[in-house]
Protein backbone atom coordinates (compact mmCIF):
# COMPACT_ATOMS: atom_id res chain seq x y z
CA UNK A 1 0.00 0.00 0.00
CA UNK A 2 2.74 2.73 1.21
CA UNK A 3 4.76 1.51 -2.35
CA UNK A 4 1.57 2.26 -4.18
CA UNK A 5 0.68 5.41 -2.20
CA UNK A 6 3.94 7.23 -3.04
CA UNK A 7 3.71 5.94 -6.78
CA UNK A 8 0.19 7.78 -7.12
CA UNK A 9 2.08 10.82 -5.13
CA UNK A 10 4.60 11.08 -7.84
CA UNK A 11 1.90 10.91 -10.56
CA UNK A 12 0.24 13.81 -9.16
CA UNK A 13 3.03 15.79 -8.37
CA UNK A 14 4.76 15.42 -11.89
CA UNK A 15 1.34 16.49 -13.25
CA UNK A 16 1.21 19.02 -11.07
CA UNK A 17 4.93 20.09 -12.59
CA UNK A 18 4.03 19.95 -16.43
CA UNK A 19 0.64 22.09 -15.81
CA UNK A 20 2.82 24.63 -14.15
CA UNK A 21 4.72 24.34 -17.23
CA UNK A 22 1.82 24.78 -19.17
CA UNK A 23 0.21 27.82 -17.50
CA UNK A 24 -0.25 29.48 -13.94
CA UNK A 25 -0.72 27.54 -10.57
CA UNK A 26 -4.54 27.02 -11.09
CA UNK A 27 -3.39 25.03 -14.24
CA UNK A 28 -0.86 22.93 -12.29
CA UNK A 29 -3.32 22.44 -9.20
CA UNK A 30 -6.08 21.26 -11.81
CA UNK A 31 -3.87 19.15 -13.93
CA UNK A 32 -2.97 17.61 -9.89
CA UNK A 33 -6.56 17.43 -8.99
CA UNK A 34 -7.42 15.27 -12.36
CA UNK A 35 -4.85 12.89 -12.15
CA UNK A 36 -5.05 12.33 -8.35
CA UNK A 37 -9.01 11.61 -8.96
CA UNK A 38 -8.57 9.69 -12.18
CA UNK A 39 -5.69 7.63 -11.06
CA UNK A 40 -7.73 6.47 -7.62
CA UNK A 41 -10.80 5.23 -9.98
CA UNK A 42 -7.73 2.83 -11.61
CA UNK A 43 -6.50 1.80 -8.93
CA UNK A 44 -9.88 1.29 -7.71
CA UNK A 45 -10.52 -0.91 -10.24
CA UNK A 46 -7.00 -2.49 -10.60
CA UNK A 47 -6.88 -3.35 -6.93
CA UNK A 48 -10.44 -5.08 -6.90
CA UNK A 49 -8.81 -8.87 -7.81
CA UNK A 50 -5.98 -10.37 -5.88
CA UNK A 51 -4.98 -11.67 -9.29
CA UNK A 52 -4.04 -9.94 -12.34
CA UNK A 53 -6.51 -7.47 -13.95
CA UNK A 54 -6.24 -8.89 -17.29
CA UNK A 55 -7.09 -12.34 -16.68
CA UNK A 56 -10.41 -11.40 -14.61
CA UNK A 57 -14.07 -9.84 -16.22
CA UNK A 58 -13.52 -6.34 -15.23
CA UNK A 59 -17.15 -5.72 -16.44
CA UNK A 60 -18.79 -8.28 -14.72
CA UNK A 61 -19.82 -5.68 -11.55
CA UNK A 62 -22.53 -3.49 -12.65
CA UNK A 63 -22.57 -1.23 -9.66
CA UNK A 64 -18.78 -0.58 -9.98
CA UNK A 65 -19.08 0.30 -13.71
CA UNK A 66 -21.79 2.41 -12.94
CA UNK A 67 -19.51 4.28 -9.92
CA UNK A 68 -16.68 4.52 -12.54
CA UNK A 69 -18.60 6.09 -15.61
CA UNK A 70 -20.23 8.91 -12.63
CA UNK A 71 -17.07 9.12 -11.35
CA UNK A 72 -15.14 9.73 -14.67
CA UNK A 73 -17.62 11.85 -16.25
CA UNK A 74 -17.93 14.33 -13.04
CA UNK A 75 -14.34 14.91 -13.04
CA UNK A 76 -14.01 15.42 -16.58
CA UNK A 77 -17.29 17.79 -16.56
CA UNK A 78 -15.41 20.02 -13.60
CA UNK A 79 -12.51 20.50 -15.41
CA UNK A 80 -13.84 21.40 -18.75
CA UNK A 81 -16.21 23.29 -17.79
CA UNK A 82 -16.53 26.60 -16.33
CA UNK A 83 -18.79 24.78 -13.91
CA UNK A 84 -15.41 23.54 -12.42
CA UNK A 85 -14.91 27.19 -10.98
CA UNK A 86 -16.95 27.05 -8.43
CA UNK A 87 -14.35 24.16 -6.84
CA UNK A 88 -11.16 26.59 -7.38
CA UNK A 89 -10.78 24.58 -11.22
CA UNK A 90 -9.33 25.91 -14.49
CA UNK A 91 -10.60 24.68 -17.58
CA UNK A 92 -8.00 22.32 -19.15
CA UNK A 93 -8.48 21.78 -23.05
CA UNK A 94 -8.36 18.66 -24.82
CA UNK A 95 -4.68 18.12 -24.57
CA UNK A 96 -4.39 18.17 -20.98
CA UNK A 97 -7.23 15.85 -20.20
CA UNK A 98 -5.53 13.48 -22.53
CA UNK A 99 -2.26 13.71 -20.68
CA UNK A 100 -3.62 13.72 -17.15
CA UNK A 101 -5.32 10.27 -18.76
CA UNK A 102 -2.15 9.01 -20.07
CA UNK A 103 -0.45 9.91 -16.58
CA UNK A 104 -3.18 8.00 -14.11
CA UNK A 105 -3.16 5.30 -16.77
CA UNK A 106 0.23 4.06 -15.32
CA UNK A 107 -0.99 2.97 -12.17
CA UNK A 108 -2.29 0.02 -13.86
CA UNK A 109 0.53 -1.69 -15.52
CA UNK A 110 2.63 -0.49 -12.07
CA UNK A 111 0.01 -1.88 -9.77
CA UNK A 112 0.36 -5.40 -11.91
CA UNK A 113 3.95 -5.50 -11.46
CA UNK A 114 3.58 -4.94 -7.27
CA UNK A 115 0.74 -7.75 -7.66
CA UNK A 116 3.40 -10.05 -9.83
CA UNK A 117 6.50 -9.21 -7.35
CA UNK A 118 4.05 -9.54 -4.54
CA UNK A 119 2.91 -13.45 -5.75
CA UNK A 120 6.38 -13.90 -6.34
CA UNK A 121 7.79 -13.65 -3.58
Amino acid sequence: VAVQSIFIAVLTLFAYFLGFDFGDTSTAMTMAFATLGITQVFHCINNKYEGTLFRKGIFANRFMNLSVLVTLFIMLFLISTPAGGLFGLTQLNFGRIVLCLLISATVIPFTELIKLITRKI
